[in-house]
């Protein structure tokens, strides 16, 4: 199901503004490893928690892991 959605919307190489307008506000935020974790409800039964790996150079995204 988080393939549908990554496949929708691949937010590697979006800035990490963007993905908030798309998300939201992060439910955490890890500075020291740039990391921000999103718990996501996309309306099917599972929640799943996403991992987005933010370059603190220049604010864009450059890994995605989603947890299912």
């Amino acid at each position: 199901m988080h393939k549908d959605f990554l496949d929708r919307h691949p937010l590697k190489g979006e800035r990490i503004d963007d993905v908030q307008d798309l998300l939201g506000v992060a439910n955490d935020m890890d500075r020291e490893r740039s990391v921000c974790t999103w718990y996501l409800d996309l309306g099917w039964t599972a929640l799943f928690h996403m991992d987005v790996h933010v370059n603190p150079a220049n604010s864009v995204v450059d890994s995605v892991r989603v947890y299912d």
